[in-house]
């Protein structure tokens, strides 16, 4: 083994190549789902918002515009308590009905 030339097709490496790229998969994944948290609220930006809401940024900001969302404003972000977009989804929502 003190000898051993290992190349790309060893199944040593292959393994280790799959393990590493399991891991960046994991973290993208948690990088993509984290939203900033400040005493224990969770926030959205408004690409986030727009996405759950269905609707554009633009859409987002003209919401804002006219109160209809509440947000934070730092540094030239605006960011959207996640509880209150879902409060707002629940307070709107229709369930369907049948004569």
């Amino acid at each position: 083994m003190g000898n051993e030339i290992v190349t790309k097709s060893d199944m040593r490496i292959i393994a280790a190549r799959s393990q590493t790229q399991n891991a960046f998969d994991a973290v993208g994944i948690i990088r993509d789902s984290h939203h900033p948290v400040l005493a224990g609220v969770c926030f959205l930006d408004d690409k986030e918002v727009a996405e759950r809401l269905k609707v554009t940024r633009r859409t987002v900001q003209n919401y804002r515009d006219r109160g209809i969302l509440s947000y934070y404003m730092i540094c030239g972000k605006c960011l959207y308590p996640e509880h209150e977009i879902q409060q707002m989804l629940d307070e709107n929502f229709h369930p369907a009905y049948y004569d």
